[in-house]
């Protein structure tokens, strides 16, 4: 496929289809342009037209014999895209409300680690706005992924920089965001979030994204693309703020719990640079115990167990400094002083609340993640021996945030005798 195709059915296609279509489109190189509006007359522009090596498939002799006076002539991609750029500018002088400018603060950690409980309980808080799952990080990387893909394969992708494309952070750095860019964030955002919604094989991931998805409004995240300020921080914060609007959460200090987060925590400092993080750690057994039971295998789990670990910059001193490492034990153990560091953290004063969680999502997961029985339930599943093994596979990281006497208590932990 010619490359100036490539860059024009990219340009097209992305506002409006996840990256795998784009893909799809680029390796075969046909496209057929979504339906038009229909036009006086009722005719609709190459509804059911398709381009391919450059030229339309359709005589151009044939396409003018078909219209009407007074019909409008077909579109061209080029124009298309003119039009959708045209509808983004005009979304910068909407109205919408004010929202957060940036996120105060991102919790992190391997999966099953506290990570959720963490974010519910911080959000309990009157002065914090702590939301579970947005996975605005993630999501900024799989838009990444997607334009160096179209780079790779000859493509262009509008008003991106191919130098700006090493790694995630120098795209961070120096890549402006573009009305175009800025789009194509909002839409990977929202359909994977629909995705994941119908296809999550947790309960609580399956209710967060139904319900933020609800509340999401592409023009008031539109209205705050700042031509003046074309920052990826604005443009995440946007996104954020959809989040925050979905769930009418209210705070002083926001932040964002996805254990993913972990793997761009130089990235998020480059955004925020007053950024904080809370790195949620778990004892290994019995986090590799629970991540077998979505990952079947214990080298798989032990390996997603490990991840967090692995990328986090232990020899930066500016992300080591910004970072609270809480034990999901000592949440279990001494609730109240955790949540007085993290407060004296964050920098807000814990209060005692009662009532309703004032935020719609995970409210009802926050008392069942905080029960022993829970807690030790996948690795009751495996003997002393078997324990043993998983502990020396991760000795490094138990070693470093537990005890001998914690870990020799994990080890030998037996329900009959706890109960």
């Amino acid at each position: 496929m010619p490359s100036s195709l490539a860059a024009r059915i990219t340009r097209m296609a992305i506002s409006d289809r996840l990256a795998t279509r784009i893909l799809l489109i680029l390796r075969n190189s046909v496209i057929a342009e979504p339906p038009l509006s229909p036009a006086p007359g009722g005719h609709v522009g190459r509804s059911q037209g398709a381009w391919q090596s450059g030229s339309c498939t359709t005589p151009r002799r044939r396409r003018r014999r078909s219209r009407t006076r007074g019909q409008a002539r077909p579109s061209s991609l080029t124009t298309i895209l003119r039009r959708r750029v045209s509808m983004v500018r005009n979304y910068e002088t909407s109205e919408g409300p004010v929202m957060t400018d940036r996120i105060d603060f991102f919790i992190a950690g391997s999966e099953r680690s506290g990570t959720t409980v963490t974010g519910a309980l911080l959000d309990k808080q009157p002065e914090v706005c702590g939301l579970q799952g947005t996975t605005v990080m993630t999501r900024l990387e799989h838009l990444y992924g997607l334009v160096c893909r179209v780079i790779r394969q000859g493509g262009e992708f509008e008003g991106v920089d191919p130098a700006n494309c090493d790694s995630l952070l120098e795209f961070v750095k120096h890549q402006p965001v573009t009305p175009f860019l800025h789009t194509c964030y909002y839409n990977i955002t929202f359909y994977e979030n629909l995705m994941n919604s119908s296809l999550s094989d947790v309960t609580k991931d399956v209710f967060a994204h139904q319900a933020y998805l609800k509340g999401f409004r592409f023009d008031r995240y539109m209205a705050r693309f700042d031509p003046a300020n074309p920052s990826w921080a604005n443009t995440v914060a946007a996104m954020f703020s959809e989040f925050v609007e979905s769930t009418e959460s209210r705070g002083r200090i926001y932040g964002e719990q996805t254990p993913d987060n972990a793997l761009h925590l130089k990235v998020i400092q480059r955004m925020y640079p007053d950024v904080k993080f809370i790195f949620m750690v778990r004892h290994p057994v019995t986090g590799v115990a629970s991540l077998c039971d979505r990952y079947r295998q214990v080298s798989d789990a032990v390996n997603q167990y490990r991840k967090p670990f692995v990328h986090f910059p232990f020899n930066d001193p500016e992300i080591v400094g910004r970072t609270l490492f809480v034990k999901f034990e000592d949440i279990l153990n001494h609730r109240e002083v955790t949540l007085q560091s993290m407060g004296d953290h964050l920098g807000f004063t814990p209060t005692e609340i009662e009532g309703e969680h004032n935020s719609k999502v995970f409210s009802q997961y926050v008392g069942k993640s905080l029960e022993w029985d829970r807690y030790f339930r996948s690795a009751v599943k495996y003997n002393e021996v078997e324990r043993t093994a998983i502990y020396e596979k991760n000795k490094d990281i138990a070693d470093l945030f537990y005890s001998a006497d914690e870990t020799a208590a994990i080890i030998g932990y037996q329900a009959e005798a706890a109960a």
